[in-house]
C-alpha cells in the first residue's frame, strides 16, 4: 500500500527535507560566509605594511613620514606668525638639522624619522634670537613620537 506525500510550500527558505537540498543549503551559506571572510582580511592585510620584531610577533607600521620637531614661531607682541626670514635649527650633540617651512607661515618642521634630545635655536631678521632648554623626542617601534613647540619672539 502506497501512502500519499504531502507537500507543504515553506516561504521561509528553509532547507527541504531531503539530503540534498540541505547540503545545497549548507554549501551556499559556508561560501557566502568563507567569501566574506577572505575579502575581510585582503582589506585589513592590504592597507597596512608588516614587520616582525625580535618576539616573532607581528607589527604593522604605516609607511608615512613623521617629523620629530614641529616649532611655530610668533611674534610675540602681535601674537602673529613671523613672516620675515627665519632660521629654525635642531642640534642633538654632533647633529645639526636646519628646521624646513612647508608654505605654513611661521611653522618649520624636521628631525624626520629621528629620535634625539634636541636643543632648538630660532632667529629672525628683526628679533631676538631664542634658545630652547632640551627637547625629547622618541620613538615607539614604528615612528617617532612628535613634539610641538612654539616660539614667541621679541622686536629687537
Amino acid at each position: 500500500m502506497n501512502t500519499p506525500h504531502h507537500f507543504v510550500i515553506d516561504k521561509s527558505k528553509k532547507p527541504l527535507p531531503s539530503r540534498s537540498g540541505f547540503f545545497v543549503f549548507f554549501k551556499e551559506k559556508t561560501m557566502k560566509k568563507t567569501i566574506t571572510i577572505f575579502c575581510a582580511l585582503l582589506i585589513i592585510l592590504g592597507t597596512s605594511c608588516s614587520n616582525n620584531d625580535d618576539d616573532g610577533d607581528q607589527l604593522n607600521c604605516t609607511d608615512i613620514f613623521v617629523f620629530g620637531l614641529t616649532v611655530s614661531v610668533f611674534d610675540e607682541t602681535t601674537g602673529d606668525p613671523i613672516n620675515v626670514a627665519t632660521t629654525v635649527t635642531a642640534s642633538d650633540g654632533s647633529y645639526s638639522e636646519t628646521l624646513e617651512n612647508f608654505g605654513n607661515p611661521g611653522v618649520f618642521s624636521g628631525a624626520g624619522e629621528r629620535a634625539g634630545t634636541y636643543t632648538v635655536r630660532v632667529s629672525a631678521e628683526g628679533y631676538e634670537s631664542f634658545v630652547s632648554e632640551e627637547i625629547t623626542v622618541s620613538a615607539d617601534q614604528c615612528h617617532v613620537i612628535p613634539e610641538a613647540i612654539e616660539v614667541r619672539l621679541t622686536p629687537s
